[in-house]
C-alpha cells in the first residue's frame, strides 16, 4: 500500500540520507512529512529573542554592572516571560562566560516547612543527598553555590528564580540568609526571578509589610516586560524566520522550508510587518499577546505551504484570520451545564 503523500515539503529536513545520522535520525526516517514538521525549530518553540527581550536583558545588565541586588521580570500570562528568562540567560552567557550561575524553580505546591524548603532547594542545584539536619541541609547548599563560584574568575553568583509568584517570606528569608552568607566569604548573589505580574502583586500585598520588604530586598525592584506593540517589533521577528538556519544538517531558512518556490523569487516575512501590525490593531485593545503573534506566524506559515509557488502572495486578510484562530486556540471558554454550573472544558 503507497504511503500518503502530504502538501508539507519538508523530506528534506533531516538533511543527506547518506550523511552520518545517529540514532535520533534514524527514528526519523519512517516518519511523514506532518511529523517531521514537529521537530522544525519554529513548530517546536525555538525561543526568538524579541526587542522586549532585548530591552529585559539591557535593563538585567545595567543592573548587575551597577551592583544592585536583583532583577525582577513581571508579565502577564502570554506575553513570554518565560522565553524571556532563557533569552536572557542565553545571552549572559555570551557576554559573561565565566559567570557563576544556579537556578530554582518554585512550584504552587510549595514546601511548608524549613527542611522541606532546603531539601528543594538541594534537589534545584542538582544535589541528590536530601538527608541530615536542617544545618546539614543549609551547609550543603552553601556549599553547592560557594562550588560554583570557586570554579570562577568573578566574584558574582546570579540566581535564576522561576515563578517568582510562588515566592513567600520563609524563603525569602532563606535566600537572604543565603546571601549574607556569601557576602561574609566576599561573594556577591544577584536574583533574576521572573513572574506573572499579576499573582506577584497579589501576593505581595498579602505576605505581610516584613515579608514584602524582605522580597523587595532580595529581588529588586520589577521591569515589566512590554508587548509587541511596534512594525520594527514584528520585523526583527520575522527577519529571524526569514535567515535563521534549520541545522547543520539542513542549510534551509526556517520559512523557507514552508515555502520554498516563493521565498526563491524573492518572498519574505519581514515584509509582511505592516500587514501583521494593521491586522493586530483590529483586535481588542490589550487581547493581542505574544504566544498569540508567534501561534499566528505558525498558521500562516503552516497552511500556506500547500499553496507554495513562485508567484505565491498571502491573501489580503489572512493575518486577521490568523490571530484570531490563534486566539481561539488558547481560549478556554466556561461552559454551562445542565444543571446550571459552569464547567471548564
Amino acid at each position: 500500500m503507497p504511503r500518503r503523500t502530504s502538501h508539507l515539503d519538508m523530506t528534506g529536513v533531516n538533511g543527506d540520507p547518506s550523511a552520518h545520522r545517529d540514532v535520533a535520525d534514524e527514528l526519523t526516517l519512517g516518519l511523514l512529512p506532518e511529523e517531521r514538521l514537529l521537530d522544525h525549530p519554529l513548530i517546536r518553540g525555538t525561543v526568538i529573542r524579541t526587542e522586549p527581550c532585548l530591552e529585559a536583558y539591557l535593563e538585567f545588565k545595567r543592573r548587575l554592572c551597577f551592583g544592585l541586588n536583583g532583577f525582577s521580570l513581571l508579565a502577564e500570562s502570554g506575553m513570554g516571560r518565560k522565553s524571556a528568562m532563557i533569552s536572557i540567560r542565553s545571552q549572559l552567557f555570551r557576554d559573561f562566560p565565566s559567570l557563576a550561575v544556579a537556578e530554582i524553580t518554585l512550584r504552587r505546591d510549595a514546601p511548608h516547612t524549613t527542611r522541606a524548603r532546603w531539601q528543594a532547594l538541594l534537589s534545584d542545584l542538582g544535589h541528590r543527598a536530601l538527608k541530615g539536619s536542617n544545618e546539614d541541609l543549609r551547609s550543603r547548599v552553601l556549599w553547592m553555590l560557594e562550588e560554583r563560584l570557586y570554579g570562577s574568575p568573578l566574584p558574582h553568583l546570579v540566581l535564576f528564580i522561576r515563578n517568582v509568584e510562588y515566592l513567600d517570606g520563609d524563603l525569602t528569608r532563606i535566600l537572604l540568609d543565603l546571601s549574607d552568607a556569601l557576602n561574609r566569604k566576599g561573594f556577591r548573589m544577584f536574583v533574576v526571578s521572573c513572574g506573572q505580574i499579576a499573582r506577584f502583586g497579589l501576593n505581595l500585598s498579602t505576605v505581610g509589610v516584613e515579608a514584602a520588604n524582605d522580597m523587595r530586598s532580595l529581588l529588586g525592584s520589577p521591569f515589566a516586560l512590554r508587548a509587541l506593540n511596534s512594525e520594527e517589533d514584528l520585523a526583527v521577528i520575522l527577519e529571524e524566520i526569514d535567515t535563521q538556519i534549520i541545522g547543520p544538517e539542513d542549510p534551509r531558512h526556517w520559512g523557507e522550508s514552508f515555502l520554498p518556490k516563493a521565498y526563491q523569487n524573492g518572498f519574505s516575512l519581514k515584509d509582511q510587518s505592516a500587514r501583521l501590525l494593521a491586522a493586530m490593531a483590529d483586535i481588542p485593545q490589550g487581547t493581542v499577546t505574544t504566544h498569540t503573534v508567534f501561534d499566528s506566524i505558525r498558521w500562516v506559515l503552516v497552511t500556506s505551504s500547500g499553496n507554495d509557488q513562485s508567484s505565491f502572495m498571502l491573501p489580503e486578510r489572512i493575518w486577521n484570520d490568523a490571530l484570531l484562530i490563534a486566539q481561539s486556540a488558547r481560549f478556554v471558554p466556561l461552559l454551562e451545564n445542565s444543571d446550571g454550573h459552569n464547567d471548564a472544558r
